[in-house]
């Protein structure tokens, strides 16, 4: 007995007959929904972290992500150029020409900012070797050159800061660091070309700086590990010192990797995420949320997984209100399956999709071509069942799922659009979200065809 197997193929606009059951049409009912973006051309997602930010240099906005190139054809594996990639419109553009490369394994790039005069930065604590083969810690530095893509200029600082990230809160957008200054951290914030030091000096180790609300209005919060006399593992700005927003908050200086403000209805908390296990005498796991005056769990946190870690938070509406993203490392959220990725809408916490496999490292919003969404971007293998290489995308309602070529109809090049996507395992085919890619989600595109757009 010969059995019978599903085997997608490419295939082209003339041999697909379209065929519709009008009977299988429901009502319009808007999800977000997973696709993924183009490869970077020549990157390697490896184990490395990545970042992104959501840049304008004055051509329009567009996702800059740091990811790493080979330095050339034939090279070994260890040199690699430390690069950058512009996404907007659908494609990839490559920024990395002339950029230095990075000998060695060490820690990867981290962050990616912008400050004054449209400055755009990438770096990281590891070394970089400059053209003339001078090893060096620091930073490479890009100015965008009037309505032109960015022109690299690299600007060294053997400082050696562990972050550095572009804030607003209020008075303006500026870039922030922290700089080591024997046992203590200085945060400064960079004017007019030069760095100015913001509060006093901290005694230990800083390791994120952000703006978020505790319901006392958006400020400056730095976390790490830090000594008498603010004895704490997370400060607040009051916009003249810093302050410990609880004595007991004995953070380790790894503890916290994420911190977003988020009003799940009863006014803005502060959430932050990482490895914590406790906050003070209380245990968490991976999540907690401050109010300004008291911590309290999130639903008991990461209830799953073997690291139960979150990497990043963020806040988005998908078209049905606001919602606190987390990304990281677990299969369960307050008692709820969620693999790598879920959110928290005040009450408790839902799957997104499928999942992932792997873990983002930050998340932005940007409007894109399909509308308004969410950039994953990190070294995951995988989201919604689907195989992604350093980023994915979910956009949000409404939209027009079944416009799969996003050329504004509904035509037979959508079905094409769909099988093409359904051969390669784009977790855009996996219609119905399920574990895997079946005859189901063909089930579900040709529903979502039938009902229409918005």
């Amino acid at each position: 007995m010969n059995s019978w197997r599903f085997r997608p193929r490419y295939v082209a606009a003339t041999a697909l007959p379209l065929v519709l059951v009008s009977s299988l049409a429901w009502s319009q009912d808007c999800r977000p929904y997973w696709v993924r973006p183009p490869d970077i051309g020549g990157a390697d997602a490896g184990t490395y972290s990545t970042t992104g930010e959501v840049v304008d240099d004055g051509t329009g906005p567009g996702l800059m992500v740091v990811a790493r190139f080979p330095l050339a054809p034939g090279h070994p594996s260890y040199m690699w150029r430390a690069g950058l990639a512009r996404y907007r419109n659908g494609q990839w553009e490559n920024l990395s020409a002339g950029l230095p490369y990075r000998s060695g394994m060490g820690q990867s790039v981290w962050d990616l900012g912008q400050g004054q005069g449209r400055q755009h930065l990438l770096g990281g604590p590891g070394g970089f070797t400059s053209a003339n083969g001078a090893y060096n810690y620091g930073w490479t530095r890009y100015r965008s050159a009037a309505g032109l893509s960015l022109v690299p200029r690299i600007l060294w600082e053997n400082v050696g800061q562990n972050f550095m990230v572009s804030l607003d809160y209020g008075t303006g957008t500026f870039l922030y660091r922290n700089r080591k200054q024997g046992t203590f951290d200085i945060i400064e914030r960079y004017v007019d070309d030069h760095w100015m030091q913001v509060g006093q000096a901290l005694s230990g180790y800083a390791n994120l700086i952000v703006v978020a609300d505790d319901g006392s209005g958006p400020t400056l919060f730095v976390s790490g590990s830090f000594f008498a006399p603010l004895t704490s593992g997370f400060l607040k700005w009051t916009g003249s010192a810093w302050q410990p927003i609880d004595h007991s908050t004995a953070f380790s200086s790894s503890s916290i990797r994420t911190v977003a403000s988020y009003n799940d209805g009863t006014g803005p908390k502060v959430y932050v995420g990482g490895n914590l296990a406790s906050v003070g005498a209380s245990p968490f796991s991976a999540i907690a949320a401050w109010d300004g005056v008291t911590w309290s769990n999130v639903a008991g946190g990461v209830t799953g997984g073997t690291f139960r870690q979150v990497n990043t938070l963020k806040v988005w509406d998908d078209g049905f209100g606001p919602k606190l993203y987390a990304a990281g490392l677990f299969t369960e959220m307050g008692g709820v399956p969620a693999l790598s990725l879920a959110a928290w809408d005040g009450t408790r916490w839902r799957p997104v999709g499928a999942g992932g496999g792997g873990s983002a490292r930050s998340i932005v919003e940007m409007e894109d071509r399909r509308g308004r969404s969410l950039f994953f971007v990190g070294p995951s293998v995988s989201v919604n069942a689907g195989p992604i290489n350093l980023v994915a995308q979910l956009v949000a309602c409404p939209n027009c799922y079944a416009d799969c070529d996003v050329d504004g109809t509904l035509t037979v090049n959508d079905f094409i659009c769909f099988t093409n996507a359904f051969a390669t395992r784009d977790p855009y085919a996996n219609c119905d979200s399920s574990p895997g890619f079946d005859m189901a989600d063909y089930t579900c595109f040709i529903n979502r065809y039938a009902a229409g757009c918005p």
